[in-house]
């Protein structure tokens, strides 16, 4: 959760911001006065380019050294008529900036409260100032070299591109239409995410495309070379042959519902230096192949290329973007590979893996909880960004989509994917299998959540999933239920943890039980073979609804007095356990009981009838009324409004 830096809490931010504008009128002979109208004209706080590559706990410490720096100019007087000020002020910005886009949740600890950034001047943009943002979402991730892997996300409204840094991953793909608010800096804004939903108060997803995939999806692969690069030495013919046998792979890993038709173009050369930014060259790739192709015709882009010392071998964007071309703007999905990890890996699995994120999906992960399968929220847990051996969206396995990964392109549905909020047996056929019920889900977190259902599915050594057993001896994937949570991004469970966290030795076997902790449920497999595999499942908890809260009094921007009754509204379907009432982030009461009230005494607020200035009498009179609400399964909800004194 983010923490306001505010005046009261950090001594050194008071001292920055307590006097009420930085403005700078010496006198005739102020040493310092022309540097000072110099820096002014060519923009106080224009830091340039700003690169992420930065040691996160010394950007931290930086910017303490900067506040304590600007305390130490209070402390003398010199706050308002030094040009240190400014210079201080651009590298606060410039460290924010960087911690923004290497770590957004750490720099949430440096925002400034909402009265500390009003009493800068805004104008010279030196500081974050909180707005809210409607757009069009593009996402970009990148497959790293030293195993992880990244997001990228992008709102464009209108007309204006910002990049947005969320503290945790949106699970939301390109094309989404969203409302954010955060901290704009620049063109870089940070957000307070800690999960999509309607609880979170600072995004709200306003329209998500359809995933789902059918029908033959055309490919352009475009083959580019560099000024700087030597060609790389395979051809046309060996991408072909890669293409093809990923189009046999998706067409079984569909059940028929999708297969490729790719062509490949090249080499062309590009007119820059090799470059590891890739939208400049998707750019300069359709410029030089606009002459021969017609791009509507492709709903997918591949582009292969010598990148050199970049720390990614492929990048993706999950879902699909506008690309102008020639023939005008078209909605593709695009991906850029590596020409040296392709031609290691002969381009199968590095092709299927970076399609797949242009399909939606996220990686298949794998979660080690040492001695248990899983905890409530993971503490105690270790993640591998792509630790699911049997899905090619994790370690390179040119095995089937799991279970969430198929229902997310639609290759499993409602008729395939049975939904049990009961207790009681069920059965599932193989996940290889094309008819029947072939994987089980089971609420455990509200839909918005990131790992909202566990997902029970059955492997037999069928097609793609036939080589586990040869390439690993050791794996018992054919021997129980595979488990996983989450949908885009997904988890593989340690459902047999004794086995000294293997996660080839990961499935649930006959006659085991998995007890979910998060909702008490347990799964327990009964029978097996070699067709269908049947569990007893027991149902735990069953609320996964935020609680409806709605601040009745006083009107939101409103003017009050005396003493000012706070009413909410909040219901839940299975109870409210309790509200609290906050002004400015003081508890003034808790209610357990309907109707939800409270008392605010106004006269016990600071006075400002002394500020003469009117737009600092309102500042000074401005007060913040949040109120949250908890259920008995313990989620919560949140409102605040803004009101004003009248004295």
């Amino acid at each position: 959760m983010m923490k306001i830096i505010s005046i009261t809490a950090v001594s050194v931010i008071l001292v920055v911001l307590s006097t009420a504008v930085f403005t700078y009128s010496p006198s005739k002979n102020t040493p310092g006065e022309a540097v000072f109208d110099s820096l002014k004209a060519a923009s106080l706080c224009d830091v340039g380019t700003i690169d992420n590559v930065i040691d996160q706990n010394v950007a931290a410490t930086n910017l303490e050294t900067v506040n304590s720096k600007l305390s130490d100019l209070y402390k003398k007087g010199l706050l308002n008529n030094n040009v240190e000020t400014y210079s201080l002020l651009k590298e606060r910005k410039k460290l924010l900036l960087q911690l923004m886009k290497s770590n957004p949740d750490k720099a949430l600890s440096y925002i400034l409260d909402e009265g500390n950034r009003e009493a800068i001047v805004s104008e010279i943009g030196c500081i974050e100032q909180e707005e809210t943002v409607e757009g069009t979402l593009e996402v970009f991730h990148t497959d790293n070299l030293d195993g992880t892997g990244t997001y990228e996300y992008f709102i464009t409204s209108n007309g204006k591109k910002l990049f947005l840094h969320p503290a945790n991953d949106l699970s939301l793909i390109s094309g989404s239409k969203i409302r954010v608010k955060g901290f704009k800096l620049d063109d870089d804004m940070l957000l307070d995410v800690a999960a999509l939903g309607s609880q979170n108060q600072n995004i709200e997803l306003l329209y998500t495309p359809d995933s789902s995939l059918s029908g033959v999806q055309k490919v352009a692969v475009l083959l580019v070379n560099f000024q700087n690069t030597a060609q790389p030495s395979f051809g046309k013919n060996y991408v072909e042959d890669a293409f093809s046998n990923v189009n046999a792979y998706y067409k079984k890993n569909s059940y028929g519902k999708i297969s490729l038709q790719a062509d490949v173009y090249g080499w062309y050369k590009i007119p820059i230096s090799s470059t590891c930014v890739y939208s400049t060259v998707l750019t300069e790739s359709i410029k030089i192949a606009d002459k021969a192709i017609d791009f509507r015709k492709y709903s997918r882009i591949v582009v292969v290329a010598p990148f050199k010392n970049c720390d990614w071998y492929g990048v993706s964007s999950p879902g699909k973007i506008l690309v102008l071309t020639n023939e005008g703007a078209i909605n593709t999905s695009v991906a850029w590979i590596a020409s040296g990890p392709f031609k290691q890996q002969t381009g199968i699995k590095i092709i299927a893996h970076e399609l797949g994120h242009g399909f939606g999906n996220g990686h298949a992960k794998s979660i080690d909880c040492q001695s248990v399968s899983i905890t409530k929220t993971f503490q105690g847990c270790t993640f591998n960004e792509y630790g699911d051996v049997y899905d090619v969206m994790g370690q390179g396995s040119l095995g089937h989509f799991n279970a969430p990964h198929k229902e997310v392109v639609g290759w499993l549905n409602e008729s395939s994917i049975m939904k049990v909020t009961q207790s009681g047996t069920y059965k599932i056929n193989t996940l290889e299998s094309s008819v029947g019920i072939r994987a089980i889900k089971i609420q455990r977190e509200p839909e918005d959540r990131a790992y909202n259902y566990m997902y029970l599915e059955y492997r037999q050594p069928l097609n793609y999933d036939n080589n586990f057993a040869k390439k690993v001896p050791r794996t018992d994937v054919y021997d129980g239920a595979l488990i996983h949570v989450g949908t885009s991004s997904t988890l593989l469970v340690d459902a047999s943890p004794v086995d000294t966290n293997d996660v080839y030795k990961s499935v649930l076997k006959l006659g085991s039980i998995l007890i979910d902790p998060l909702t008490q449920t347990s799964i327990k497999v009964v029978s097996k073979n070699s067709n269908s595999m049947t569990f007893e499942i027991e149902i735990g908890k069953i609320d996964f609804t935020v609680p409806y809260l709605l601040i009745k009094l006083p009107a939101d921007e409103s003017n009050v007095s005396g003493t000012v009754e706070i009413k909410a509204d909040a219901s839940d379907a299975f109870g409210i356990d309790k509200v609290e009432f906050y002004v400015d982030d003081n508890l003034i009461s808790t209610d357990y009981s309907e109707p939800y009230s409270s008392l605010w005494n106004t006269s016990l607020e600071p006075k400002c009838d002394e500020i003469v200035d009117p737009d600092k009498r309102k500042k000074c009179t401005k007060h913040h009324i949040t109120v949250n609400v908890y259920d008995k399964s313990d989620y919560t909800n949140s409102e605040s409004i803004r009101v004003y004194i009248q004295e």
